[in-house]
């Protein structure tokens, strides 16, 4: 492939009009498709498959209106008053509120007195919406919220909660993202001391979010994205963008200082450094793919996503960088460099300085591997420690920030209702007896003579239009609210049930929704029992049997880690396998990659250490103490792995391509070291800034994956591949290099350093 790849470049720096031309033209088009067939992201997290979706589904079906959006406004009165001394100001807050724009029913605190605390002091409204959370308009959100004035101004703490807040702006790229490409762009500076160099990776990067980015979004007209899809592409693309680009440049530059004119230069390049490039690249991308085989849309969606964005990254490297380092010419160096390029002899290789701090520092490594391997595995050991407390969760206003409306909502709730309340299960009973003809009738005269009359919770059970049902309708709701309300309170008698309220019955009478108020909160370890104990229930009654299934969010959470934790071993199976054979037979070597493989699983644990005390824990203050996002383990598993694989195949090869020249295991590691180890500090530095910035964004999951991702890549490059990996490399000595004839004979021979 370096013999294909050096015709690549050769062939981009000589036509560089035409391929400078083909790649505009592209993201000219890509830009086009995606104003015309862009759709809004949706921020729905399905899981197929598991029985809270399913319930959910079936919901959806049996229910009309199930699907709706709903939210709350929250009253707390001062103390020494209750909710009945501030009536007015309360109905004046809730008439504003039923103005809103998807507003279709607010249901008052006064009308249902189950909304109201025991003390009187605490109540809610509850809000219909007309439209799904999704479509949930930033219109209705700012009516809402601008409707809490008028009991606030009364003197009543007044929140709200649910789908009518607006928990983050709709923008990828924030203030911490900008300051993370300014960071890049600084170290591309000190890199390349002239700011026409600077800019090349910058310019592939722009073009790498032009067309990666924006096929997403031109997609999303025909295949739903989930709002934080694009974000992370972005990410991606920005972070290996740069770091591509760096690699081959780098290397360009060092071939042009050696005395290589540009065209022989870039050509060369392209064949060695590009040929990592592209290794690595695929690496990426096989990781992030291989998210498909959860079965988890979501995860589908961003790992395909960004794996599409990682190869327009790769292919932009090794063609439209050549194109444009033709138009730089020499300018590419500094003033200082082109007089001390003009001086030097025409070598066709890299010169190792034995006198820099690089090679100095792999002298130094290379010397001492055993010491440097033992206090870098106490220093990740300490740093994995924190992972022995890990804790998944899903994003809820329990752990938004304390200042928040929909935070203070949640607490005063659950002050005045029991921690249970915020975390409801919703239970739906299938199988229930259809009311009999004979049973309606008798129920329909008992209406129509006055002897029974039809209970308001029974009434708003229907899931029709009550208004409009005939007394034969509103008859077989009533026998069918008898059905419920007995399968309702032998759920009551289960331990850790506080409440149980009908809240849906299907029109033929056979199927319920009933809301359950566990007596804990919803990440109780209690609650996870509970909703265990009612899918395992059975109801019988009058001789059927009634079948339990559960959902809601602490349900949804229990599937979803079962889900990731049947997929972690075909996910890790697959990823790590194929990248092992990646490196085989690109270094040809059976222990390089082991090497590789093992340096990832102490990167992984120092990684998710360090979530654990900077989320979970809360050290330093930065962050309200939550739980880590259920997704992030797997999704951090595979991008890490992916980057990992980058450093490595960036330093090893510059170890191996020195090892081919000298034929010497353990001089090759303090050459490499010297080559590799600069380009390696800079694209850490550029993806830990980039990453890093990704810590501030409003959304959960990108915010963890952020800091997750840039604390990971500086221990995977700083310690694990320029400390341990050189000084496991100086124990093996030419052994690092073995492998079995019989492999050899079978594995294709691909040069990863382009020439041997």
């Amino acid at each position: 492939m370096s013999e294909f790849l050096h015709r690549l470049g050769l062939f981009s720096f000589k036509h560089r009009w035409i391929v400078l031309s083909s790649w505009l033209v592209i993201a000219a088009a890509v830009i086009a498709l995606m104003f015309t067939y862009m759709q809004p992201a949706s921020d729905e997290i399905s899981i197929p498959g598991t029985e809270a979706q399913t319930t959910i589904d079936k919901v959806g079906e049996l229910f009309s209106g199930a699907n709706g959006g709903t939210g709350r406004i929250v009253f707390e009165v001062p103390k020494g008053k209750t909710i009945d001394d501030y009536r007015p100001a309360i109905e004046a807050t809730l008439n504003e509120a039923a103005k809103a724009k998807d507003v279709e029913q607010v249901v008052s605190p006064f009308m249902f007195p189950q909304a109201v605390s025991d003390d009187r002091t605490i109540a809610y409204a509850q809000l219909q919406l007309g439209v799904s959370r999704n479509n949930v308009s930033d219109t209705t959100a700012e009516q809402v919220t601008a409707s809490l004035d008028t009991s606030r101004n009364a003197g009543v703490t007044t929140e709200a909660g649910g789908d009518i807040v607006r928990l983050a702006p709709d923008q990828i790229l924030g203030i911490g993202e900008v300051l993370g490409v300014i960071v890049a762009a600084v170290v591309l500076m000190v890199m390349f001391k002239t700011v026409l160099a600077a800019g090349l990776p910058l310019m592939v990067a722009l073009f790498t979010l032009a067309v990666g980015v924006g096929s997403i979004f031109a997609l999303s007209g025909v295949v739903e994205i989930n709002a934080t899809t694009p974000v992370l592409a972005v990410m991606l693309g920005l972070a290996v963008g740069i770091d591509y680009s760096l690699f081959i440049l780098s290397r360009y530059r060092s071939y042009v200082l050696e005395g290589d004119d540009p065209e022989t230069a870039i050509a060369t390049a392209i064949g060695t450094a590009g040929n990592a490039v592209i290794f690595a690249a695929i690496t990426v991308v096989i990781a992030l793919s291989a998210l498909s085989v959860i079965q988890i849309p979501l995860l589908t969606t961003m790992g395909l996503a960004a794996a599409g964005t990682v190869a327009v990254a790769g292919i932009a490297a090794v063609t439209l960088l050549p194109a444009l380092t033709g138009f730089l010419g020499g300018r590419i160096l500094s003033k200082k460099s082109r007089l001390s390029h003009h001086s030097s002899a025409g070598h066709h290789e890299v010169h190792v300085d034995h006198a820099s701090p690089w090679y100095k520092t792999g002298r130094f490594i290379s010397h001492r591997p055993i010491t440097v391997i033992i206090l870098a595995v106490v220093l990740l050991a300490g740093l994995a420690y924190p992972l022995t407390d890990l804790r998944l969760g899903l994003p809820t206003d329990e752990y938004a920030a304390t200042d928040t409306t929909q935070r203070k909502a949640y607490d005063i709730l659950s002050r005045g209702f029991g921690p249970g309340f915020n975390g409801p299960l919703l239970v739906l009973a299938e199988g229930i007896e259809e009311p009999t003809e004979q049973e309606v009738q008798q129920t329909a005269q008992a209406l129509a003579t006055g002897q029974l009359q039809l209970p308001p919770a029974a009434q708003q059970l229907s899931s029709g239009d009550s208004g409009q049902q005939d007394p034969m309708q509103l008859s077989s709701t009533l026998v069918a609210y008898g059905n419920v309300q007995d399968i309702a309170t032998r759920i009551s008698k289960l331990s850790g049930v506080t409440e149980v309220t009908p809240a849906a019955v299907s029109d033929d009478g056979t199927s319920a929704l009933l809301q359950v108020i566990p007596s804990t909160g919803p990440s109780d370890e209690a609650t996870v029992d509970l909703i265990r104990t009612l899918r395992n229930e059975t109801i019988n009654q009058q001789g059927d049997a009634i079948d339990l299934s559960v959902t809601g969010t602490t349900a949804i959470q229990i599937d979803i880690d079962q889900k990731m934790l049947n997929s972690l071993l075909p996910y890790l199976g697959i990823t790590v396998g194929l990248s092992f054979i990646i490196l085989l037979v690109a270094f040809r070597s059976i222990l390089v990659p082991l090497k590789a493989t093992l340096g990832f699983i102490l990167s992984v644990g120092a990684m998710f250490g360090a979530l654990v005390m900077v989320f979970q824990w809360g050290i330093f203050g930065i962050f309200e103490p939550a739980p880590i996002i259920s997704f992030l383990p797997i999704i951090g598993l595979g991008i890490l792995f992916g980057l990992a694989m980058d450093y490595e195949f960036f330093m090893t090869s510059s170890i191996r391509e020195a090892y081919v020249k000298t034929k010497d295991g353990r001089q090759s590691v303090k050459d490499g070291f010297s080559l590799g180890a600069k380009v390696v500090t800079a694209a850490a530095i550029i993806m830990v800034s980039v990453f890093g910035g990704f810590m501030f964004s409003h959304d959960d999951i990108i915010k963890q994956v952020g800091f997750g991702l840039a604390f990971g890549i500086l221990i995977d490059a700083f310690v694990i591949r320029m400390a341990v990996g050189p000084a496991v490399m100086s124990l093996l000595g030419d052994k690092a290099w073995r492998i079995p004839k019989w492999l050899s004979r079978i594995i294709p021979r691909i040069s990863i350093e382009g020439k041997e």
